[in-house]
């Protein structure tokens, strides 16, 4: 709500002008647009953005981050051939086909290295924190 307020004021006020001159109606409705968004789903969350699959790629999000140029670089050759493989046979749809193939390559990529690098990382940072919390408690003054 102190977003949208900010928003406003930096509409209809002219308070824009002070930092970056006049601003796109377009960017404004779309900030519009997403702020309410956010603020629907903090309120009650709605099954088609909060649901399971939402979730899992949620928690891989960061390692979909890591992979996905990886991927991209060492699969843009392969995906070249498959399409100019497909094209001829189904026409447009070829880019989906190339489009699900490399996203398929992408989230296993991403959940070797969640399962591998992530989780690990996690645990052993539960187990840091509770040491130091173990070390901290032990020297502290008895009263």
């Amino acid at each position: 709500l102190m977003a949208m307020g900010l928003i406003g004021w930096l509409m209809f006020f002219d308070g824009g002008a002070y930092f970056f001159g006049n601003g796109r109606w377009d960017i404004v409705l779309w900030g519009f647009g997403l702020a309410a968004l956010c603020i629907w789903q903090s309120a009650q969350p709605s099954f088609i953005l909060a649901n399971g699959l939402l979730q899992y790629l949620g928690e891989r999000s960061f390692s979909i981050y890591l992979v996905h140029p990886v991927a991209l670089y060492y699969s843009k050759g392969y995906l070249f051939v498959w399409y100019e493989e497909l094209l001829p046979f189904i026409g447009a749809y070829a880019f989906f086909v190339c489009a699900i193939l490399i996203l398929a390559v992408i989230l296993i990529f991403a959940e070797l290295t969640y399962r591998l690098i992530e989780v690990p990382g996690i645990h052993l940072g539960r187990r840091l924190i509770v040491v130091k919390r173990n070390y901290e408690d032990t020297r502290m003054p008895q009263v």
